[in-house]
Parts: C-alpha cells; structure tokens; sequence
C-alpha cells in the first residue's frame, strides 16, 4: 500500500516536471520568434526596455520615466539593462510559471488529491502557453502571482506580510487578495496586526529604496504613479495604457473578454463541478478560500480584460476544476 502509495508520488510528481518542461519549452521557442521571426517586444515589454536603457543611462525611473508599475518591478527591469533586458526578463517569466504551476499542484496533493493537483496543473500549464503563444510572454502579474502562491504555503503572519508585499511591489493587483488572505491566514487580531504592520513596513522599504537610489522626485512621482493613482487606473480614467472597465462600455467589454480570456474557458467549465460538490456535497475551507479569491481576481477583470489579468482567476478555476473533475470522476466509479 505505501509502496504503491510512492510510486503514485513520484508518477504524478514527474508528470508536473513534464508540464514544466512543456511550458519551458514553449517559452524558448516564443523567444526564437520573438529574436528572429516574426514576432516582436512592443507593447509594456517595449516601453520596459526602454525603460531600462534610459535609466542605465542616467534617467530616473517615473521622475523622468513615468510608469505605473511598482518598485520592486522598476528594480527587476532596470536589473534587466544592467544585464541583459530580455534574458532576465523572460528567465523571470519562466521560473514564476514554473512556480505556478507547481504550487497548483502541490496545494491539492497536500489534502491527498494528487490527481486533482495534476489536472489542475495541466489546465494551468494549457492555459499559460496559450497566453504566451498568441500574446506576449513578459508581463509582472506571472511573477507577482508566484510570489504570492509561495509566500501562501506559509502560516506565520509577519513572513505572509512580507511575501504579500513583496508580490504588491511586483503587481498592485494582489492586494485585492488581501481580505481573502486576512480571513483565512491570519483570522484573529493579533496575527492579522502583524500581517498588516509587515506588509507596510516591506512596501514602505521598497518605495525608499527608489528614493534612496535615484532621489526625492523619483520617490514622490513613485508614489504617485504606482499608489496614488489607483483610483482613477480602477475608474478607467488613468493615462497610463488604454483603459476598459465594464462600466464605461460593456459591450466592447464583453468582445474583448470574449476573445482574449479563451485560455480561461475550459478552466471555468470544469470549475462548476467544483461547485457542485461544494454547494451539494462537502464545503471544505479550501475550497471556500478558492471561491473568496476567485470573486477578489475576477473583479480585476471588470477593469481591465487584457490576456494577461486572467493569470489571477486562472489560478482558483484550475484549483476548483480539478477538485470537482476528481470528485465527479469518484462518484461515477462507487
């Protein structure tokens, strides 16, 4: 019985390592026509590497470079015109889908699901390489999210404000989580306290080390490209990329989520036996952690559907899908 029980380990471990690979693979080959065929940057990676020469150069990011995305994303970049822009940037990429896809996995066969982790993962790993086949593969909200997931695999209040943080300072877009993460992380005062004086504290260190670095004007126009203009960047008015929430024109919304939101179809349809089993069947904390952190990502979408915002609902689609799939599977076999 553990012999078999190892085997079936080891198997389905191998099988995540396969997806990595695959995944890897796909990315390589992206680059290749990226370098040499017909594809090319443009687009935020464009302006990033821009970006990038202009600060190696002298420039101060957002003071003379304006850009909304936050520290610890401008340091990665400018990381990128020190070395060499496109090989950190898509070796960044590369190792945060790997981190996803195997923290999808591993979050399922830690409650004894390992084939639920395997086809959540395989839905993950479908879904990222069709983003990164018909879009563009440099984007922060992959390696924000991986931040995220690792720093979720762990329970102790001030390492989850740091983690949470630190994935804020890739993305702003994960802080919309933190409910979710306050809720089922940290659910009493004292720990939820600490989260919360941690997390400030790390953001805080990130933004003055902008201005540690390149000055007073960096660090104001810091906090106000990347903080303080959130609210219009939500309302659809920022000037920062072009702008589409549901609410200034939903028809066009909706065309738009029809056609660059495919990669998420197959995972939201497997999801709904997910929440079968959760509404008929057995509501595990788990499960409703995932539907609190679907609702929270899903809302990043109603302001902006570009391809790259469905890395965030993906991630609890996937987790319910392959729950619900491996359950629905065990029902028809007793």
């Amino acid at each position: 019985m553990i012999k078999s029980k190892i085997l079936s380990n080891n198997r389905d471990h191998i099988i995540v390592l396969f997806l990595i690979s695959v995944m890897t693979i796909a990315a390589i080959g992206r680059v290749v026509l990226t370098l040499i065929g017909p594809g090319e940057i443009g687009g935020d990676p464009g302006v990033w590497q821009e970006m990038a020469s202009t600060i190696v150069s002298g420039s101060a990011p957002y003071a003379d470079f304006p850009d909304n995305k936050p520290p610890l994303f401008i340091l990665l970049v400018t990381l990128g015109g020190v070395l060499n822009y496109y090989s950190v940037m898509v070796a960044a990429v590369i190792i945060a889908n790997s981190i996803i896809i195997w923290s999808v996995y591993h979050r399922l066969s830690e409650e004894q699901l390992p084939e639920a982790g395997v086809i959540a993962a395989t839905m993950v790993t479908v879904a990222i390489i069709y983003m990164m086949l018909n879009y563009r593969i440099i984007n922060n909200k992959a390696i924000s999210l991986a931040v995220l997931l690792l720093t979720l695999r762990n329970n102790k209040s001030v390492i989850l404000g740091i983690g949470v943080a630190l994935s804020g300072l890739l993305a702003q877009q994960t802080m919309v989580a933190i409910p979710v993460i306050i809720y089922y992380w940290v659910p009493t005062v004292r720990r939820a306290a600490k989260f919360i004086i941690s997390g400030l504290a790390t953001a805080g260190m990130g933004y003055i080390v902008i201005g540690f670095i390149w000055g007073r004007d960096a660090l104001l126009a810091a906090i106000d490209q990347s903080l303080l203009l959130v609210v219009s960047y939500t309302a659809g008015t920022s000037d920062f990329g072009r702008q589409l929430p549901i609410w200034g024109n939903p028809i066009e919304w909706g065309t738009s989520i029809l056609d660059l939101q495919q990669p998420l179809i197959f995972p939201a349809i497997a999801s709904l036996a997910g929440f079968y089993y959760i509404i008929y069947h057995q509501s595990t904390r788990n499960r409703i952690c995932e539907v609190g952190l679907l609702v929270s990502f899903s809302f990043l979408l109603l302001v902006r559907p570009w391809w790259h915002y469905g890395y965030y609902p993906l991630i609890p689609l996937s987790l319910l899908g392959g729950y619900g799939t491996v359950k629905y599977i065990q029902s028809q076999r007793d």
